[in-house]
């Protein structure tokens, strides 16, 4: 949460200096438009929400019976893009765009406590269980519409609208080691990986060129995002010490509890159909995202070509 105030408020920062900047600006036209073709080389920091994902995990640290904490995948990455801008007219140009990965992995594992053997004909397990989530997402390919709010002899102030292909895979590597009251072990894993290669999002910001030279441009671009990725599809697999089963399906977010009785708690799995509960209770169940949206703050060049 502190990383988040503490981009917001940069993103703010950088905003306001932008405006401020601009304001040199002049509010005439070049005499020449200059060439048509350019290419823009940025590069910086994305914050990205992830959601479900991360509330997920989350989930486990409400427990009263842990030890531990499960760690949530990162909001923040690092960021480049390039993009091919082709210009108009002297207020529009048309831009096509490629991003990096947004692609994080960051493993944890929790002590699960079983409870106090107060009968000896009642077995109590523990558990060390060991969380690996990872996501990977990019944008091949991106289309922005820009417009230059005013521009100088050297200074450029333009807004952005785009629409953006994106393609996102999500896993989760579940590994856990139980220790049970009368001396068995047993050890179980659950892993499901699922993923979408086209899903649309929206993007649009503010940017702000200096112009070193005729052909060479120094940018600064501040740009949110609004992109959830879902239908979610893949597989999962669970292994126990003598049973494999494995499923193909729809990754599904849901909360469930014993017998209705709460504490509720969040799940993310892969099923055919979406579950109806069993020996638990399940509620709120719907298809589960991913989710990219978010800002980003990049500096780079842009280089006229032709």
């Amino acid at each position: 949460m502190r990383q988040a105030q503490k981009g917001f408020f940069l993103g703010l920062i950088m905003l306001f200096s932008i405006l401020r900047l601009a304001g040199f600006c002049l509010s005439d036209e070049r005499k020449s438009p200059g060439p048509k073709f350019s290419l823009k080389l940025t590069g910086g920091a994305r914050y990205a929400a992830v959601g479900d994902l991360n509330e997920y995990l989350d989930s486990f640290n409400q427990r009263p019976d842990i030890c531990g904490k499960v760690a949530e995948v990162a909001n923040w990455s690092n960021d480049w893009e390039v993009e091919l801008r082709i210009r108009l007219s002297s207020r529009f140009g048309l831009g096509l765009a490629t991003s990096g990965f947004f692609n994080k992995k960051n493993p944890s594992s929790i002590f699960l406590f079983g409870g106090e053997v107060l009968d000896p004909d009642i077995t109590q397990s523990d558990a060390r269980i060991e969380f690996i989530p990872e996501i990977r997402t990019a944008m091949p390919l991106g289309l922005n519409l820009y417009y230059s709010l005013c521009s100088g002899s050297r200074m450029n102030l333009l807004v952005d609208l785009g629409l953006g292909w994106y393609t996102g895979r999500m896993t989760e590597n579940y590994i856990a080691n139980f220790f049970q009251s009368d001396g068995k072990t047993y050890f179980g894993t659950l892993y499901w990986s699922v993923d979408n290669n086209f899903s649309l999002g929206f993007q649009g910001g503010l940017g702000l060129e200096y112009a070193v030279t005729d052909e060479l441009a120094l940018v600064v671009d501040l740009q949110g995002r609004f992109a959830r990725i879902s239908s979610l599809k893949g597989k999962i697999c669970a292994m126990s010490n003598n049973s494999l089963s494995k499923e193909t399906g729809t990754l599904f977010y849901y909360q469930w509890a014993w017998f209705g009785t709460g504490p509720w708690y969040k799940e993310l799995m892969v099923h055919e159909n979406p579950p109806e509960g069993g020996i638990f209770s399940v509620k709120d169940v719907r298809g589960a995202r991913l989710d990219l949206s978010g800002f980003a703050l990049r500096i780079g060049l842009r280089v006229r070509l032709f």
